[in-house]
């Protein structure tokens, strides 16, 4: 490894610390070259197992492509501080321009500017298609990875802490033999997972985890790809049946269903006890998550609503398109209309999964005017209206979420409730987004006063703000706004029966 560490230092992929603060405040902007060409990036933090890692010159950065952001971190930075952990070898190609990472039991291949890694000889397709980088500082160049992609193929744990803007790596737990264990320290009420199981009820899954007494647990949800996170507390992951393990200690369920992929079981932690159940998700569709006291188990069910709130037509509208872009990022560039396509897309997903009927105004990059979005909704009858722009301001400290309503009092032949939808909008959407909250407005918005059924306009953050800017740049937080979202529809639907 020695050996191989002073040949990349010729090459370019050293690393050596960068500081940066977390404060709840945008992370340093900083020009790097690509290609020759001078740009502006973002940079970011990164932890490794709760530790801060610095760099010397090229940081961490927001890369943007195609309206998608995805960290990228230097090569060495991730390889150095993990050395131990992993046991990896860095083989750097000058001809083919491509770098080359192995472990014991992985080989992973990065070629500089293209979309696609090469991992154990199967090509895989990288997130949003964003590739590993050059990016230069100086004189200094550096290979740049995708962080989450890097990570997780070498089976670790990496999140994203947008309010320190800092991208998180947990190394899991190593599969030692018993004997070079350090012994854990006993931990009260500890229950034991001692099963976990799919069934199926035609085409939809249940997924059950057995546990030795009642167990707490938390969920969350990440995306690209989409997955459901329940982490039981206090809980160790001690399967019945060992033979079902892996190598590596880990449970895999390989699932044949359009709702999910399969599901992952590891000891995420050992102090406390904590294991982390992970459902690779395909179909989105609701779920809901129980305590089966009985049989002692945790249940997540995937629920087809076929009630007839999911008969209501819902028009979804992307602002802007085409020729009118609508409001321009001023350090990554982003586009509203680009943007809010992205976001709408991804709640029609939703809101067709769960069995809802909708219409799209705009499905791709055109222009629509505002009276064509209009006549469509009413033309179709919908039983509710969804338009979803993104802000601007003169001021970059402007911030936050807010959902517009027609204030109905204003025509006495309006009779709908939209003060209320757009408040259920607003609230939902806050109880589910880390962002600073403006409220529910009253707005004379063209296409919320001339449509004909309840209509909200919904400014999903300030691309003049660098705080809302980086957190809409991300397919992760586009993906919570459009839950947020989904969310917002069907409570309005229940609360209005």
């Amino acid at each position: 490894m020695k050996k191989l560490i002073s040949s990349i230092l010729v090459l370019i992929i050293f690393i050596a610390s960068f500081t940066i603060s977390f404060a709840n405040v945008s992370p340093n902007k900083i020009s790097l070259k690509e290609n020759g060409k001078v740009r502006s990036f973002q940079a970011v933090n990164l932890k490794i197992d709760n530790k801060v890692v610095k760099s010397a010159d090229v940081p961490p950065v927001l890369y943007l492509i195609n309206n998608q952001a995805r960290t990228l971190v230097p090569l060495r930075m991730i390889v150095e501080h993990l050395e131990d952990k992993l046991n990896a070898d860095i083989e750097w190609d000058q001809v083919k321009y491509e770098v080359k990472v192995k472990t014991n039991d992985k080989e992973i291949i990065l070629k500089i500017d293209s979309p696609i890694a090469t991992v154990n000889g199967v090509q895989k397709k990288l997130p949003d298609n964003i590739p590993a980088k050059l990016l230069t500082l100086g004189n200094t160049s550096r290979t740049m990875v995708p962080i989450r992609f890097f990570a997780e193929e070498l089976g670790l744990n990496v999140e994203w802490d947008q309010e320190t803007w800092t991208a998180l790596i947990d190394i899991p737990n190593e599969s030692e033999d018993e004997s070079e264990k350090e012994p854990i320290p006993p931990q009260e009420n500890v229950s034991d997972i001692t099963d976990v199981r799919v069934e199926m009820d035609g085409s939809t899954p249940q997924v059950r985890i057995k546990t030795s007494k009642k167990a707490d647990y938390k969920q969350f949800k990440l995306a690209n790809p989409e997955r459901l996170v329940i982490d039981v507390t206090n809980a160790k992951f001690n399967l019945s049946d060992k033979n079902k393990l892996e190598n590596n200690g880990t449970l895999n369920i390989p699932i044949s269903s359009d709702v999910i992929k399969g599901v992952r079981v590891s000891q995420f932690q050992n102090d406390p006890f904590i294991t982390r159940v992970v459902v690779d998700l395909g179909k989105l569709i609701e779920y809901e998550i129980t305590f089966d006291e009985k049989n002692v188990e945790i249940v997540i069910d995937f629920v087809k609503n076929t009630s007839n709130d999911r008969e209501r037509l819902i028009v979804i509208d992307p602002g802007h398109g085409g020729k009118d872009p609508g409001a321009i990022s001023s350090t990554l560039k982003l586009h509203e209309a680009e943007i809010v396509l992205d976001i709408a897309t991804r709640l029609n997903k939703l809101l067709t999964g769960a069995g809802f009927k909708t219409y799209m105004t705009r499905v791709d990059d055109r222009y629509v005017s505002l009276q064509d979005r209009v006549d469509t909704a009413n033309k179709l009858n919908a039983d509710l209206f969804v338009s979803i722009h993104a802000n601007a301001a003169l001021t970059n400290t402007a911030n936050g979420l807010e959902n517009f309503y027609y204030p109905s009092e204003k025509n006495p032949l309006d009779n709908r409730d939209n003060k209320k939808l757009a408040q259920i909008f607003q609230a939902e959407m806050i109880k589910n987004l880390n962002i600073n909250s403006r409220g529910a407005k009253a707005g004379d918005l063209y296409v919320l006063r001339n449509t004909t059924m309840p209509a909200v306009l919904t400014e999903t953050g300030f691309l003049t703000n660098a705080g809302d800017e980086a957190k809409l740049a991300t397919s992760q937080y586009r993906q919570q706004v459009a839950e947020a979202m989904f969310k917002s529809t069907v409570r309005y639907f229940e609360e209005t029966k």
